[in-house]
């Protein structure tokens, strides 16, 4: 099995890789050169701010799944301290796939408006570069998001059956 002191980099690592992955796979699909926002005369804002929308979801559904998922140890840690270690186990992964969702969607969202406001003033400058690290951070965040759910659901799952 392995030791509780390596979750915590393993998991960093799988979170990284998963961005990257998604950077890699993007950025070589796109042609390069410029990117437009508003691609016929349409106004992105609208796609902005359902963008804003989605991300602030998924933020709030992370972060109250991490204070959920870190009071519960909390709880453990007091009224049963013989299972922390079970416990610790269970939640090591998902806590830090979900941490890493909320940190890869801020970063979109501060990236997007960056791109954007910079597109404003410099049409030219949102290359394939930032338009492939907007799409991989936005997918990142997705991405770790459920990949945290599906192996915190695993997790419990394997903790049930091994009693």
């Amino acid at each position: 099995m392995l030791s509780l002191r390596w979750f915590a980099p393993a998991a960093c690592a799988a979170s990284l890789t998963i961005f990257l992955l998604w950077w890699l796979v993007l950025y070589r699909a796109l042609k390069p050169g410029a990117y437009e926002f508003e691609p016929a005369g349409r106004s992105f804002e609208p796609t902005l701010t359902r963008y804003f929308e989605i991300a602030r979801v998924l933020i709030s559904l992370a972060v109250g799944s991490v204070a959920l998922l870190a009071g519960y140890v909390g709880y453990v840690l007091h009224a049963k301290p013989q299972s922390l270690a079970i416990i610790q186990r269970v939640v090591a992964w998902p806590l830090l796939l979900l941490a890493f969702s909320v940190i890869y969607a801020v970063l979109f969202l501060a990236s997007l408006a960056r791109s954007y406001e910079r597109y404003q003033h410099f049409p030219d400058s949102y290359t394939r570069f930032w338009y492939s690290l907007n799409q991989a951070l936005a997918f990142a965040a997705l991405t770790c998001f459920a990949s945290g759910y599906l192996v915190l659901a695993l997790s419990v799952v394997s903790m049930v059956i091994e009693g």
